[in-house]
């Protein structure tokens, strides 16, 4: 098998060159699950060599062993799949592969069966990194077939990975982990037939040789050695192996301090938690704990060194701040009268705090106390804060007492007399009040006072000390009463009500000796001798009079009448009404109005009955009442038997009065309470009136709607079709249908459908038609039933692959024919033919014939293309050295029936498998024909070479040598190109392997020599001489 190169999950490039598997546990075969790998199965190849615990396996046939080794720990989960039933054992894990056939126990055993299946799966839940599992297969179905090796679960997170590398003549050392900023190195040991190492790896790196360095690392990533080797099949192939370098972070110190701190005060350095710490700063210095204190502080910048639990160092530096000390400098406003602001004021930065008398606390750089007492005075403290550091301070504050005022006045008083103000407390005075008083007079004096003057007076008193208080009085001044009348003016009969304001005590005096001691009095029916004018006296609560005159007016009534009109019901009421100025009449159902002569329109029954009309003349009024008659009109019936068809008897019938005259459409006219209209047409549809007069010569008139229906529009439509398609009839026009036809065919489907149509349905179809009126008509449609061919199809199915694929088809009538099938395949002859058919052709054909009229029919013909057997030519070796016999065999994923072979001048053979010797050297092509179960042939060719032995001779100089002299022996072996001597000499420890070595001999005698001569392909050859040396 050619040499091949694979990428794996995990980016390492492999190179593998299938070997042929061992029976034995001493000499299993490598893999790794990077990749797929076929080997071939053991056949006719015994049972499994005696020791081993074959565990669930009840039987061992040819066995093959493998093993494998585990690069990354993990769960591994390995597939093995053949064409037939294989079975498998697994043991492990082993630190090395040698010395372990004999320790194949049941408890080293990791995953066993012994299934029918021709596919096994192993699982290893947590396979070991670095360890070695052997894994021993049977071939129970002794097939001829190969075990492809897979993993299915390499893709999952956290999965095992095997190492690739038991395939590689090469091992990787170097760095394995290291901190940041580092150099890495790696190192490639190469074995025999490596010529050439080259390196890659994360962010683009590349080195060539065995020997690379990664400087300044970064980051973690993997490094892969790539192995290129030379060979002869192919020339070159190339391996690798990869190896993970850890790059340890470096320790993020991140130091810190509780600085500023006050001076001569210690200062703590701090910083996160490492393994140890090296601190160096101002003054020397130095400390090797996390957290030192530094006491007194001194300012500057300390570096601290910290090294992590990984050996990695990072330096960082935190700087110290020593604070400068605050001043304080208190004061304050006073001194201060009691009851008004106190301010204290304070400087020195930073914050404050204040205390004094009285328990008085504030953090305010300059605080107040509002509406401050005497208790205020007294020593204030401020202490002044800056970061850590205080500075205290102390201010005398002074608080005077306030004057103790006292005002009075003489009111009340009434507007026009003195208003007197007295104070008294203080050694200056301050009066002010309403309408703008002011007045610095200890006893000030208001005359003549007016009602303005009345309110609150405020003394502010001044002591000794300066400081002022104030109180007030009210002063009530008392107004003269504004008295306020009405002049009523009423009809006879009414009543005067007469009213006034302003006091609260009230004397009225009138006409005809009129007197009241009521505020507002009432003189019940009036008359025309009460007119004139009235006076009251008002006296206030603040014993204030005043006095006001009001003048009455009385007016006589008027003397309405009324008359009206007799209507029938809905013509116009008309009513009259005289007597007075204005009017205001109301009567039934509702009826008002302010006009002398109204009208109510449209009049109804309901307008009978009693008016009312009031005539008003000035201020005054009079009623009267009047019956009212409106004569009602007819109740007219009206009725007919629409709707109606047309054609059909349209009839209407009224009723509720004397006589009627109609109206319609189409000019229709009558008298009389029944008419008709014989044989209406839809121009008969429309509105009909009747109007209907009673006995009182009124008149109503009723309106109906008639209609008159047209009959239904039928359009129908049969059909034409094959045998045997669907009948589909066709008809609209109404809401219901009824259909009749041949062989007794009826339906009440609109649209009813036939199936399996047959040639006695062909004919005339009849369907009547009812529309939602409930109208009819009937129409007709014909029916034509046409006959079907019936096709012939067949093919020359099965074939195989590339031969002709032909298909024949005939009809009884003349038709067209068309062919589909895979592939999108489309033919219009009847017997198409498809040369060079393949495996895809296979499936259903289709074969649609179409006659003269349309009518179709179809034939499904099945295809299949068997493909050629794929198979290939094994052979136990692929060259030899002569003589030399070869086992042959046919291999294929499918059932071979036959093989043939032909080996060319050597002659023939048949059977699947086979044994040739070549006796002579040379080249010589294999050809095997094999055929499936199908019958299907296909052919493979193998090449072998048979290569020559050398002959093997040799000379010797001098001729005939003597004791001590050197003596060349010379190579000189034909037959084959030679590249390998061995040298044997009977008195020598040592041989030589040179093409040519130089011997001496240190004693006379007879010596035997024999050489070995070796070819480039392996072969060997044997001569012995002897020598005399004298």
């Amino acid at each position: 098998m050619k040499n091949f190169l694979v990428t794996i999950s995990f980016l390492l490039l492999l190179c593998y060159s299938a070997k042929a598997q061992n029976n034995l546990c001493s000499n299993p075969t490598p893999f790794c699950t990077g990749q797929t790998m076929q080997f071939p199965a053991g056949v006719n190849a015994g049972s499994a060599q005696t020791g081993p615990n074959y565990g669930c396996l009840g039987s061992q046939p040819n066995p093959a062993w493998f093993y494998f080794q585990m690069g990354t720990s993990g769960p591994v989960v390995i597939t093995m799949s053949a064409g037939q039933d294989i079975d498998f054992i697994a043991y492990g894990p082993f630190g090395s592969l040698s010395g372990n056939c004999g320790n194949l126990t049941a408890a080293n055993t990791v995953g066993c069966s012994y299934s029918g299946s021709a596919t096994e799966t192993l699982t290893i839940n947590n396979a070991v990194a670095g360890q070695f599992y052997i894994l021993m297969i049977t071939n129970f179905s002794n097939a001829n077939q190969q075990i492809t090796f897979s993993q299915t679960n390499s893709n999952n997170a956290g999965a095992g990975i095997t190492n690739c590398g038991v395939l590689c003549s090469m091992t990787v050392t170097g760095t394995s982990s290291l901190c940041a900023g580092k150099t890495a190195t790696l190192s490639a040991t190469t074995g025999t037939g490596v010529v050439s190492v080259t390196w890659n790896g994360p962010a683009g790196f590349s080195s060539t040789g065995n020997n690379a360095s990664v400087p300044n690392m970064s980051s973690t990533g993997v490094y892969t050695a790539i192995a290129t080797t030379s060979g002869t099949n192919p020339a070159t192939n190339t391996c690798s192996i990869s190896k993970t370098i850890t790059v340890l972070p470096l320790p993020n110190p991140l130091p810190s301090n509780n600085g500023p701190v006050c001076p001569g005060k210690p200062v703590t350095l701090s910083v996160g938690a490492q393994t140890s710490y090296t601190w160096s700063g101002p003054n020397g210095f130095a400390s090797n704990a996390q957290n030192p204190v530094v006491n007194p502080a001194v300012a500057g910048t300390y570096t601290v060194a910290v090294t992590s639990a990984g050996g990695c160092t990072n330096v960082a530096t935190t700087t110290v701040v020593i604070a400068q000390s605050p001043t304080s400098t208190p004061n304050n406003n006073g001194p201060v009268c009691a009851g008004s602001i106190l301010s204290l004021t304070g400087s020195g930065g930073g914050t404050y705090a204040w205390n004094g008398p009285n328990g008085f606390t504030s953090s305010q750089q300059n605080p107040n106390i509002n509406n401050v007492t005497t208790a205020a005075s007294g020593l204030y403290t401020l202490v002044v804060t800056v970061g850590t550091c205080t500075a205290p301070a102390t201010t005398s504050v002074t608080v005077n007492p306030k004057p103790t005022p006292v005002a009075a006045n003489n009111g009340p008083v009434c507007s026009g007399n003195t208003l007197n103000l007295s104070g008294n407390g203080g050694t200056g005075y301050a009066w002010s009040g309403p309408n703008s008083f002011i007045s610095s007079l200890q006893n000030p004096v208001i005359s003549p006072v007016a009602a303005a003057n009345a309110g609150v007076y405020t003394l502010t008193v001044t002591n000794s000390f300066g400081c002022t208080n104030t109180i007030t009085t009210s002063a009530v001044v008392n107004a003269v009463p504004v008295v306020v009348v009405n002049n009523p003016t009423v009809c006879v009969n009414q009543t005067i009500n007469l009213t006034s304001n302003g006091g609260s005590t009230y004397v009225w005096a009138g006409p005809n000796g009129y007197s009241s001691n009521v505020q507002n009095p009432s003189i019940l029916n009036a008359t025309t001798n009460m007119a004139g004018n009235y006076t009251v006296i008002v006296t206030s609560a603040g014993n204030c009079t005043n006095s006001s005159v009001a003048s009455v007016t009385v007016y006589a009534l008027p003397a309405p009448a009324i008359t009206s009109n007799t209507p029938c019901a809905g013509a116009t009421l008309s009513l009259s009404g005289t007597g007075g100025a204005a009017y205001t009449w109301a009567g039934p159902n509702g009826f008002s109005s302010a006009t002398q002569n109204p009208t109510i329109n449209n009049v109804s029954m309901a307008a009978n009955g009693i008016y009312t009309l009031i005539a008003t003349a000035g201020t005054c009024s009079n009623s009267i009442t009047g019956s009212i008659t409106v004569n009602g009109l007819p109740t007219p019936v009206l009725n007919s038997n629409s709707p109606v068809c047309m054609n059909q008897v349209l009839t209407f019938t009224a009723g509720g009065g004397v006589s009627y005259a109609w109206s319609g459409p189409n000019g229709f006219a009558a008298s009389g309470s029944n008419v008709t209209i014989p044989s209406a047409n839809p121009n008969y549809s429309g509105v009909y009136n009747v109007t209907v007069t009673n006995a009182s010569n009124c008149t109503a008139t009723i309106s109906t709607s008639a209609t008159v229906n047209p009959l239904p529009i039928i359009a129908v439509m049969g059909s034409t079709v094959c045998v045997p398609q669907s009948v589909s009839l066709t008809a609209t026009g109404g809401t219901s249908y009824s259909w009749s036809g041949p062989q007794g065919f009826s339906s009440s489907s609109q649209f009813p459908v036939i199936p399996n149509s047959a040639p006695a349905m062909s004919g005339q179809y009849a369907v009547t038609v009812t529309d939602v009126n409930g109208c009819s008509s009937t129409s007709l449609t014909n029916v034509q039933v046409n006959t079907i061919p019936a096709p012939m199809a067949v093919s020359n199915s099965p074939i195989c692959e590339n031969q002709l694929l032909q298909f024949n088809a005939s009809a009884s009538v003349p038709v067209t024919f068309i062919w589909s099938g895979p592939n999108g395949y489309v033919s219009g002859i009847n017997n198409p033919q498809i040369p060079s058919a393949i495996p895809a052709m296979s499936g259903s054909y289709t074969l649609t014939i179409t006659d003269n009229i349309g009518c179709k029919s179809s034939a499904i013909v099945p295809v299949t293309v068997n493909p050629l057997p794929s198979g290939i030519i094994s052979t136990d070796k692929k060259e030899g050295c002569i003589p030399v016999c070869i086992s042959f065999s046919c291999q294929a994923p499918s059932f071979l029936q036959s093989c043939n072979w032909i080996f060319g001048q050597s002659g023939t053979s048949s059977g699947l498998t086979t044994t040739r010797c070549y006796a002579t050297a040379g080249t010589y092509t294999v050809k095997a024909n094999y055929t499936d179960i199908n019958g299907c042939s296909n052919n493979s060719t193998y090449t072998i070479l048979a290569n020559p032995i050398p002959v093997a001779d040799f000379n010797y100089a001098p001729a005939k040598p003597i004791m001590g002299e050197e003596v060349q022996f010379t190579d000189a072996s034909t037959g084959a190109i030679n590249t390998g001597w061995s040298w044997y000499f009977s008195n020598q420890t040592n041989n030589a392997t040179q093409q040519n070595p130089l011997i001496i001999y240190p004693e006379a005698g007879v010596y035997a020599v024999a050489m070995v001569v070796t070819s480039n392909k392996g072969c060997k050859d044997t001569i012995t001489k002897s020598i005399i040396v004298g």
